[in-house]
């Protein structure tokens, strides 16, 4: 799986779940979208649930195999396909920010939402759509809360949590089969 897959899995099913969620369903304009936009300007003014990709971890070695491929005309012969598949462990970081009102004290956290969040991708609905698609999801990591002081001089949460994704990526070559072999045995 790319990351591009993985990115627009991610979005299609939080876009799916969140608005099922009564807690999620109350912040109003509640989107998901990737962080460190290349063209993003600023933050969102609505509540946002933004997530990034932190590594890449390969798992083992390669899985290699070479499967014959039937010849298709005018190839009289067939080809051989070799297929590397490489396991893999992907991070992915979830954060929040949901703009607070000092006055609104029984508002939706960030940390409520990542919570919500981090629960509907520890689901078995959301398990059995992963598997669907060839993906696994080995943790969801606790919810930190570290604090900082914002724009404003007041101090706002900061929440993040981290999931492991598991997944293969396949490369394959193609290579001619060998047609004729001619042995000359000549005196020297």
């Amino acid at each position: 799986m790319t990351d591009s897959q993985l990115k627009q899995f991610i979005v299609a099913q939080l876009d799916y779940f969140m608005p099922l969620d009564p807690m999620l369903s109350t912040l109003a304009g509640l989107t998901v979208a990737t962080a460190y936009q290349p063209r993003q300007q600023g933050a969102q003014e609505a509540a946002t649930i933004y997530f990034f990709k932190l590594f890449d971890k390969r798992l083992g070695s390669p899985k290699k195999e070479d499967i014959f491929v039937d010849p298709v005309p005018p190839d009289p012969v067939g080809t051989m396909r070799h297929e590397e598949t490489q396991a893999y462990e992907t991070h992915v970081q979830f954060t929040a920010l949901v703009p607070q009102d000092p006055a609104a004290v029984n508002r939706t956290t960030a940390s409520d939402a990542l919570n919500v969040v981090a629960g509907i991708i520890a689901s078995d609905d959301f398990i059995t759509r992963c598997r669907a698609v060839g993906l696994g999801i080995l943790r969801v990591m606790d919810v930190t809360n570290p604090y900082f002081s914002d724009d404003r001089d007041r101090f706002e949460a900061s929440p993040s949590f981290d999931v492991v994704f598991t997944h293969e990526r396949v490369r394959t070559t193609t290579e001619p089969v060998l047609v004729t072999y001619d042995a000359n045995v000549g005196r020297v």
